[in-house]
């Protein structure tokens, strides 16, 4: 019996804008809480912000119940599920916030997901940002829409695994594989700010691959004080030209962001071996580190007799591109002769990982990954 092709294994669900189930989201920060409401994967509704009160807990849990009655009466059908994204550390399958960094009030330990499903009688998740914005890519962002492409070019090659990276005050991770969020046994895995950083290995990675990396990077070049450093938004303006200030300075910040997050992907992919997308409010610069990031992912290291060896097996396509998903899904497809038999078996011999940007925003993506989710736990339970 022939086993099945990999290509078969099951992929990431596609949302059904059919599906006239509605989910209460939140993507819950240190500053603001933002609720939503989707249904067949589509915001309904009136979405409301409201002040996270980090350091008040009743403040906040009073934001948190006010927020999401706000949003369910703009809706004109009952929610079936509550699920949000939560700053950790945190204990998420059982819905407890242990936060004391953001979020000091939850500190002591809180039973968030217990207190909102007491107060509105409904099934309610909780789970990482990085997760979700993962999975919101897995069902309506990069994942299909690269497998939607290579469909159309006639490619047999399908992506069924997505690794997420997000890039802002700090370095994000979120891994979907064959469909299922990457959770581990702790809710922990893909914290990949916590890696080596590629730059220095006695530094953590989100040092050198968040907001601070490139304005820390800037201002060391340009020899401007740190205070004065402009935003990675400004720094990217004056990188394309656009501003005036150290042009040679702005360019460099941003190569040393795409080796330090070239890294970073390059050890998660040889655990992954998945399509990567890349969110955040650096993501918008990508142009500016991108070619130093795919130089990196292929960089190699040195084997026990001084060989270079490629850090991964794969060649890299930036996906931003028509050319470069072409090339992406360009057939490779080659024949090989089953031993002592008439018989040839089609493969595909090199192994390729395809980097793009996120196509739904990080906001969005998080609120679809959270609506996604729920629906995968109730169809489950």
């Amino acid at each position: 019996m022939t086993a099945a092709a990999p290509n078969a294994a099951r992929s990431a669900p596609l949302l059904d804008a059919s599906d006239e189930r509605v989910v209460l989201t939140l993507d819950a920060g240190g500053t603001n809480f933002a609720f939503s409401a989707l249904q067949g994967g589509r915001l309904v509704g009136t979405p409301c912000v409201l002040p996270s009160c980090a350091d008040d807990l009743d403040a906040s849990l009073d934001n948190l119940v006010a927020g999401f009655e706000r949003v369910a009466a703009s809706v004109h059908a009952r929610p079936v599920a509550i699920s949000f994204a939560f700053p950790g550390p945190a204990d998420f399958p059982n819905g407890v916030v242990f936060n004391v960094g953001n979020l000091p009030a939850y500190r002591d330990g809180v039973a968030v997901a217990a207190f909102l499903e007491d107060r509105f009688g409904l099934p309610t998740f909780l789970n990482n940002d990085g997760d979700l914005f993962a999975l919101g890519e897995a069902t309506a962002g990069l994942l299909p829409h690269v497998n939607r492409r290579l469909a159309e070019a006639g490619s047999t090659r399908r992506c069924r695994n997505l690794f997420a990276v997000t890039l802002g005050t700090g370095l994000g991770g979120g891994a979907v594989v064959d469909g299922r969020l990457l959770s581990g046994d702790n809710s922990a895995a893909t914290e990949v700010w916590r890696l080596p950083s590629a730059l220095a290995s006695d530094r953590l990675a989100e040092e050198d691959a968040s907001i601070r990396a490139v304005r820390r990077a800037y201002a060391t070049e340009s020899k401007t004080p740190l205070d004065e450093a402009p935003t990675p938004a400004d720094i990217a303006e004056i990188a394309h030209g656009r501003t005036p200030g150290d042009r040679d300075a702005a360019c460099g910040a941003f190569a040393r962001l795409g080796e330090a997050v070239g890294g970073t992907i390059a050890t998660a992919t040889c655990f992954l071996d998945a399509l990567v997308v890349i969110g955040g409010g650096l993501s918008g610069a990508a142009d500016l580190f991108m070619p130093a990031l795919c130089e990196s992912v292929t960089a190699s290291l040195r084997g026990p007799d001084g060989t270079a060896v490629p850090r991964v097996p794969h060649k890299v396509f930036d996906l931003r591109t028509d050319e470069g998903l072409a090339a992406f899904g360009a057939s490779s497809e080659h024949r090989v002769a089953v031993p002592r038999g008439s018989r040839t078996i089609a493969c595909q011999p090199d192994a390729r990982l395809g980097v793009g940007v996120s196509l739904l925003g990080a906001n969005h993506a998080t609120a679809v990954g959270a609506y996604a989710y729920a629906l995968q736990q109730i169809h489950s339970d």
